[in-house]
């Protein structure tokens, strides 16, 4: 895989969009190159930069994704399933094993008629099994190195050959299939090259099974050519290389604060001192700092966004859905007012019952 380091002095996506239309034979015909991008929302940003470079020219992007589509947008393969339909197989994959199997598996079990507990087993043992494939390994070969508790593990072993087959009886493919490099390159798609953009976590197994396709990788690096070796070969930063890196700060940048409301304070006082239209980026320890700060922000006159986006859970359907589990699990008054604070059930309530809600 071939490395490409684009300087840290300029915005990572321009630089991006001029590489990827100097390096093509057409720079308006990018419709054969897969882009592989941390998260959905630098794709848009990186459309966006492309557009503008092609300016009135005809544009055909390219192909851009995310890690966990990556192979469907390289390869002729069938999409795997969705992660919640994941969860459900293996929630009743375990649910259904043998008294004896299960019990090495969870000495506690859930209660048959707990189905949030059992969707969280199974979304946790979902998860499980996507590490292990990622690292290259099986539940057999944990099970072969935990002498102690190979029992467990043997179950679990069970539990997937379970939940692979609900799934492939449900017509989607085995979690493993797309991952395999054997016959690759005749499963590839008509992409002649594709492009990892600033991925810092890369998967290696990602990664080797793009370039046994036969396109041409590359990985694009933010950061100056000099630090080369301070990157593997997929990369990713070398952990002891930067754990000894000197931060070139002087002691009057460093400023303490005791709280989330003093670390804002300070931010905004910061902000205040840099020229009007300056792009700024914040990075927080704790992310639950994000939830003081951006309120403050906007507040200021300073719009801000999150570079993680915004959660699906925090959209409106999910909150109603997530009162209505609450309800049903603590069938308390104070779960009901919650369920009914809603908007979506007040307004439901109140086209059926005018008066209802100020009786309430």
């Amino acid at each position: 895989m071939q490395r490409i380091f684009l300087s840290w002095d300029e915005p990572f996506l321009p630089q991006a969009s001029a590489w990827l239309r100097t390096t093509s034979s057409d720079p308006n015909d990018l419709s054969d190159t897969v882009v592989v991008l941390p998260g959905r929302r630098a794709g848009r940003n990186l459309l966006r930069n492309l557009m503008a470079d092609a300016g009135e020219d005809a544009l055909h992007p390219p192909i851009i994704t995310t890690p966990g589509r990556a192979l469907s947008a390289i390869f002729d393969t069938v999409e795997p399933a969705p992660e919640a339909v994941q969860s459900l197989a293996w929630t009743r994959a375990v649910a259904s094993l043998s008294p004896s199997l299960r019990d090495k598996l969870l000495p506690w079990p859930p209660a048959p008629g707990q189905l949030l507990r059992w969707t969280a087993l199974g979304q946790l043992f979902a998860e499980l099994a996507t590490e292990l494939q990622l690292s290259e390994h099986s539940m057999a070969d944990v099970a072969q190195m935990a002498d102690d508790d190979a029992a467990r593990w043997q179950a679990l072993e069970q539990a997937q050959a379970a939940a692979h087959e609900l799934l492939e009886r449900a017509g989607w493919p085995s979690p493993n299939n797309p991952w395999s490099e054997v016959g690759a390159a005749e499963r590839r798609r008509g992409v002649r090259r594709v492009v990892f953009m600033a991925l810092v976590d890369l998967d290696a197994q990602l990664a080797r099974v793009a370039v046994a396709s036969g396109a041409a990788c590359t990985t694009l690096i933010f950061a100056p050519e000099e630090l080369r070796d301070a990157f593997d070969e997929h990369g990713r930063p070398d952990r002891k290389a930067w754990s000894g890196r000197p931060l070139p700060l002087a002691a009057d940048q460093l400023v303490v604060a005791e709280d989330a409301a003093g670390q804002t304070n300070a931010l905004l006082q910061g902000l205040a001192e840099l020229p009007s239209g300056a792009a700024v980026s914040v990075g927080v320890v704790d992310p639950t700092l994000a939830d003081t700060i951006a309120p403050r922000l906007t507040a200021a006159g300073l719009p801000a966004q999150s570079a993680a986006g915004r959660p699906g859970t925090a959209g409106s359907l999910p909150l109603l859905l997530q009162a209505i589990a609450g309800l049903l699990r603590a069938r308390s008054f104070d779960a009901l007012a919650a369920l009914i604070r809603h908007p979506r059930m007040e307004t439901w309530i109140a086209d059926r019952h005018d008066d209802a809600l100020d009786h309430f």
